[in-house]
């Protein structure tokens, strides 16, 4: 019997289905999507959760370590906690990603992509994320997460 604890993601062992160069591919482009989010934070025209979510998907699917580092990081690690644990995105973090993403989709779709049903594909791509991300649950102002001992503000 082993000690080692089970991941906390749950997803098969990376160890058991990836090999080793698709492990680090994973892991390297994990690291380049949160170093993407962090940007994100201090420029206003790149969002930071879509980066930090996506860095946390191929964590989970490459390094249990570096999963959980950025789960729980200091800065980071509400933005993937929220969304894990079924909390889903904060107000601001939706509103920003639906206003960049729209805004993309929008000049992509109007300026460089000169096919009609691929203009229509687009916006119907663009119209499902938007029910997607409208339908995540939204966490209360100020809740606590189960792992900081915050207290919601009053």
């Amino acid at each position: 019997m082993s000690s080692r604890p089970v991941p906390r993601h749950r997803l098969r062992n990376p160890e058991t289905y990836l090999d080793h160069a698709a492990r680090w591919m994973l892991i390297a482009a994990g690291m380049l999507c949160v170093g993407l989010g962090v940007i994100g934070i201090l420029l206003p025209g790149l969002p930071t959760t879509p980066f930090l979510l996506l860095a946390a998907y191929c964590f989970a699917r490459s390094s249990e370590h570096f999963h959980n580092w950025l789960l729980n990081h200091r800065w980071l690690g509400s933005y993937v906690r929220n969304f894990e644990e079924g909390r889903g995105m904060t107000r601001p973090a939706k509103a920003t990603t639906l206003l960049l993403m729209w805004l993309s989709f929008g000049v992509t779709i109007v300026f460089f992509v000169p096919l009609a049903w691929a203009q229509v594909a687009m916006f119907l791509l663009a119209l499902a994320v938007t029910i997607y991300l409208v339908r995540l649950p939204t966490p209360p102002t100020g809740a606590p997460s189960p792992r900081d001992g915050r207290q919601p503000a009053k």
